[in-house]
């Protein structure tokens, strides 16, 4: 191969060999680009992934400075190679960090700064690269990179702070932390009949809860747990009794700041950074919550939409996909919204019942017979397909859309009975005593007596079957 010919760059790059380009050498150096951005998916948000940024941004340093001083064609490579692998971790992991991080209405103001350094460099670059080669030494384009990489490293390492290894446990290594812990835990001690006695349990298991939450990797976000999205809304449920039960309100601001967070752009609990893979019931447990902040009179959010108006707008959303859904079984929410998912060939009893308690609760809230007339619906079709036998008050899971709703997953859940039977103690109270819900209220109380408190235990301890067999 001839001498290099850029001399008029002061290129001091003389080739001599015969350079081959080798099928092998090129995958393997794109195997080792892909491994690196295939790592930051892996380790996911631990201990290690705080420090991908600044080890792509050694990657790309070391890589300029190997360019910058090579004397031959083959560590000049060598460079380009280190530089493309910390090029492969910085990119992707801009955008990682902004996507976890970012709401999606936010995004765009957020992106926007990084894309505009991205232009700028592109239009800039040829320029300063071109003064450089004429004035300077053509070195000096990769010696550039060096003080901003110098600068990025520090800037990541003081603004990002890194997960701590609690935070680390609870999150991926839950299950080994609870089976290393189960030995030492003691329960707490109640007294039923000591007002004091339950305080004091619902303040440690409070403290505990908001523990949890506080370390969790996505703090940044309020609301919003690290596993999936519905428990938000359970977590929120169980401090607004908290605080309505105790008086303890030193966690209301966090309730306030997660429920209204997560009240979407539509104000009906279905934020689109999740719309993709939630279910009818992950947005149902977070009107539960909003109905509990409205019957235990919790304050609502000044300039935000108010606890009822969200609970409005998520069971209008119901409504809406019901009738949209109607020719399929004859009715019925599926329990997940698009046909990428799974769930979408099933219509099951949480997402049912917990429409039927959410319409239940906002017909006695708002005493408008529109809420009881939805509630009944859902009661009635709950009973036509095999969801729930209302001869032997037995709730099953799910049943199929592909087999016109005639079969069933006999799993039991004892959320599936708490849904139907609130809904129908709410709508015995708001038929001032219609025997329907009398029925109803009794029949699924004994069904969950005897399926969830056998005689076994003592009668009197809750176990849950289903859950044994996974």
């Amino acid at each position: 191969m001839q001498e290099a010919k850029y001399a008029d760059m002061e290129a001091a790059v003389e080739v001599n060999e015969q350079v081959t380009w080798e099928a092998g050498r090129r995958a393997r150096l794109t195997v080792l680009t892909l491994a690196f951005v295939r790592l930051i998916v892996v380790l996911g948000a631990t201990i290690l992934v705080t420090a991908l940024p600044d080890a792509a941004l050694l990657f790309f340093t070391i890589g300029s400075i190997v360019v910058g001083i090579a004397q031959s064609m083959d560590v000049l490579l060598l460079g380009q190679v280190l530089q493309g692998v910390g090029g492969a971790g910085i990119l992707p992991m801009t955008q990682i960090v902004l996507c976890d991080i970012v709401p999606l209405r936010f995004r765009p103001k957020y992106a926007s700064v990084a894309q505009l350094a991205w232009a700028i460099g592109s239009i800039t670059s040829p320029l300063i690269g071109g003064l450089m080669v004429q004035h300077v030494t053509w070195r000096w384009i990769f010696y550039m990179n060096l003080p901003f990489c110098g600068v990025g490293m520090v800037i990541f390492g003081c603004l990002v702070s890194s997960v701590d290894m609690h935070s680390f446990l609870a999150s991926s290594m839950l299950l080994g932390q609870l089976l290393l812990t189960l030995p030492f835990a003691a329960a707490l001690t109640v007294d039923p009949n000591d007002a004091n006695s339950l305080k004091s349990a619902a303040s440690t298991a409070a403290a505990s809860a908001v523990n949890y939450y506080n370390n969790r990797e996505s703090k940044l976000i309020p609301g919003k747990f690290d596993g999936t999205w519905w428990e938000g809304g359970a977590f929120f449920t169980f401090l607004i009794n908290y605080w309505h039960w105790t008086g303890d309100d030193q966690y209301n601001d966090l309730v306030t700041e997660g429920l209204s967070w997560q009240g979407g752009e539509d104000n009906d609990f279905f934020p689109s950074n999740y719309s993709s893979y939630l279910g009818n019931d992950d947005q149902e447990f977070w009107a539960l919550a909003a109905l509990t902040a409205i019957e235990q009179k919790f304050p609502d959010n000044p300039g935000h939409a108010s606890w009822l108006s969200l609970a409005q707008g998520a069971f209008n959303d119901f409504v809406a996909r019901w009738e949209v859904d109607k020719s399929s079984c004859g009715g019925g929410l599926r329990w997940q919204l698009y046909p990428t998912l799974a769930g979408y060939d099933s219509k099951n009893a949480i997402s049912n019942g917990a429409f039927f308690q959410i319409a239940a609760r906002l017909a006695r809230y708002t005493n408008n017979d529109t809420y009881a007339t939805w509630a009944e619906t859902v009661w009635d079709w709950s009973s036509t397909v095999p969801l729930f036998d209302n001869s032997t008050w037995k709730i099953y899971d799910m049943t199929r859309i592909s087999e016109n709703c005639k079969d069933q997953d006999i799993m039991q859940w004892s959320y599936n009975y708490g849904s139907y039977a609130t809904g129908a103690a709410y709508m015995y109270n708001y038929t001032n005593g219609d025997p329907k819900w009398k029925e109803g209220v009794d029949g699924l109380l004994n069904t969950t007596w005897n399926e969830f408190f056998p005689s076994e235990y003592g009668g009197n301890i809750l176990s849950e079957a289903a859950a044994t067999l996974f």
